[in-house]
């Protein structure tokens, strides 16, 4: 009987490494998602420590690891559409441009005075939007100018500079008072009015405004108090309350019809025409 015979070198290392791979199994996932350089440092460590790398999956290949990963799009802060056409926003920045851009503005109505930040200018210009500057000074010690806020509201309320959007600094208390004047414009009560005030120039609101919003009457804008306000729309409860109006109406209508074809009225009698006869 030949005596058997002894393990080559190939077989043992091939028993080692096979011992190596029920100690650890390779981890699939992080290879998966490594590059080339990266699986050449896996495979030197795999050697030393008895990973049977033969058995792992390729890596994908380096051209779709390296595609770039779509960009999420930024809002201003304190961003919101106002009414169709209307935005307010605090001021914005380069991250912000791009949500921007599908706005399609026309206008950017921006109400403190200092110098532009990079690239503003030239998201502008590359976009055909018009830029207003209004030197509003800050709230919390002095009131607006009323010949200010009027030439304010004569571009924001101008259907052909929509969409617009009316930014300062924060977009709290310059934006907040603009606003708040837009929807006295729109019949809001003063309740409602602060209540949106609030909302964004929290917490720091400023009593200056509040009193400003308070006292403020459209009448002392003369003509533009005239203005047709139909175009910026209106309070939520007009709208709500002009809309149940016109279900009544069709309600009626339609009630009034069908009863009309379901009674049965007596019909006049027809006339004989002298052929008859």
């Amino acid at each position: 009987m030949a005596p058997p015979e002894e393990p080559s070198s190939d077989d043992v290392q091939l028993s080692q490494l096979e011992e190596g791979l029920t100690r650890q199994p390779p981890n699939r996932d992080i290879l998966s998602s490594v590059g080339v350089e990266d699986i050449q440092t896996h495979t030197a460590e795999a050697e030393t420590t008895g990973l049977l790398l033969n058995t792992v999956e390729p890596a994908r290949s380096s051209s779709s690891i390296q595609q770039p990963l779509p960009m999420a799009l930024t809002l201003p802060k304190n961003f919101a559409a106002v009414v169709p056409g209307i935005y307010r926003s605090s001021y914005p920045q380069s991250q912000d441009y791009a949500y921007l851009q599908g706005l399609n503005l026309k206008t950017i109505v921006t109400l403190v005075q200092k110098d532009l930040p990079e690239g503003f200018q030239a998201f502008m210009d590359g976009n055909g939007i018009k830029h207003r500057m209004f030197d509003m000074a800050g709230t919390k010690k002095a009131t607006i100018p009323l010949g200010l806020m009027r030439s304010i509201l004569e571009v924001v309320m101008d259907e052909r500079n929509h969409p617009i959007l009316v930014h300062c600094n924060h977009g709290k208390h310059r934006t907040g008072c603009v606003m708040g004047i837009l929807r006295k414009f729109n019949g809001w009560e003063t309740s409602a009015v602060l209540d949106e005030y609030h909302q964004y120039a929290q917490p720091k609101a400023r009593e200056t405004d509040v009193r400003y919003l308070t006292d403020f009457q459209l009448a002392d804008l003369g003509h533009l108090a005239k203005k047709e306000v139909a175009s910026i729309g209106m309070a939520p409860w007009v709208n709500h309350y002009l809309f149940l109006c016109l279900i009544a109406v069709v309600s009626l209508g339609i009630w009034i019809r069908t009863f009309y074809e379901m009674m049965p009225f007596p019909r006049a009698p027809t006339r004989k025409s002298r052929s008859e006869f």
